[in-house]
């Protein structure tokens, strides 16, 4: 869906927000990578093309965004120094994450299967979500991924989790992952995504996507129903829940649904991906207060339909 203009504001934040990120990398690159001023100016686009090469002696090709993202988190999450911070056990086909609301494991096939796991390892031992007090309330996970925070709030004590994933192959490691974590009766996974209106989409059912892809449609695949906020609310009559999106760009579809829709969530976590502002806005006329909001950094995706995002994140609680 189009997303409403982002605010030169915004901008400003998003750029001055990535020059700490990048100043950050530095520091952690400086000790896996022998070139780190060479990435950060890859970062800045001052080149269009990158030899990363590591502190084994390997050299690592870059000739996008997209590929750099892939492989600067294939260094920064596979560091040793990073994973020691976490509890964990590797086996040959699950990771057993120790975290502070019990173990969860992960089921995993390959090197991408793992980037994605260790992607998400920090939620277990955070307090990210702690504001969303899902114990005892309905919960609705709209932009999965491989279950991670899904299974965090059954561990946490939701009532229910319908969890929403469009992609068909993470969507298919969901539904491995809970039913690693034998939360069957307590988690709904459902093939389907958001957007301001209800129709169908097929995707790739062999695309791997990241946990920061936009939906893309496919002459070949899987048809995948996405749905109105409005239509979700209606079909699993939702009533004083809490609303999780992760879903790169699909969040702005709140903006498109109806009050009384929007009412029916007492708390809020929204990763917006394109600004901030018309989001606030929205839930403020809805009677919600924004009880946290990281402002925006600056990323290039290659992979998206719109290249250039302002991520953060807003907390919200219904007050009247």
């Amino acid at each position: 869906m189009q997303h409403p203009p982002i605010t030169l504001s915004e901008k400003i934040e998003g750029r001055i927000n990535m020059t700490r990120c990048l100043w950050k990398d530095f520091n952690a690159l400086s000790k896996l990578v022998k070139n780190p001023y060479d990435i950060v100016s890859y970062r800045l686009g001052l080149r269009k093309k990158l030899d990363i090469k590591t502190i084994e002696g390997n050299t690592i090709k870059v000739t996008s965004q997209n590929e750099f993202a892939n492989a600067f988190r294939k260094l920064i999450l596979f560091d040793k120094n990073r994973l020691n911070l976490y509890k964990y056990e590797l086996g040959k086909d699950k990771v057993v994450i120790n975290g502070t609301n019990g173990d969860v494991a992960f089921t995993y096939q390959n090197d991408d299967d793992l980037n994605g796991i260790f992607g998400q390892i920090g939620y277990f031992s955070s307090t990210e979500f702690d504001r969303l007090d899902v114990k005892d309330r309905i919960t609705v996970d709209i932009g999965a991924f491989i279950g991670d925070t899904t299974i965090l709030f059954a561990l946490q004590g939701a009532k229910h989790v319908y969890s929403f994933e469009p992609f068909p192959y993470c969507y298919g490691k969901l539904k491995d992952n809970i039913k690693a974590n034998r939360l069957e009766d307590r988690i709904t996974p459902i093939n389907a995504g958001l957007d301001e209106m209800d129709h169908i989409v097929r995707i790739d059912n062999e695309y791997q996507n990241g946990s920061d892809d936009d939906i893309k449609a496919s002459n070949t695949g899987v048809e995948v129903p996405l749905m109105s906020l409005d239509s979700l609310v209606k079909k699993y009559n939702i009533e004083n829940a809490v609303l999780k999106t992760n879903c790169e760009g699909g969040e702005y579809s709140i903006l498109k649904a109806k009050k009384e829709t929007v009412r029916k969530f007492e708390r809020m976590y929204i990763v917006y991906h394109y600004g901030y502002k018309h989001l606030v806005k929205f839930l403020k006329e809805c009677g919600f207060e924004i009880v946290y909001l990281k402002k925006p950094t600056f990323n290039r995706d290659d992979v998206a339909e719109d290249k250039s995002m302002y991520i953060g994140n807003i907390q919200a609680k219904r007050i009247n």
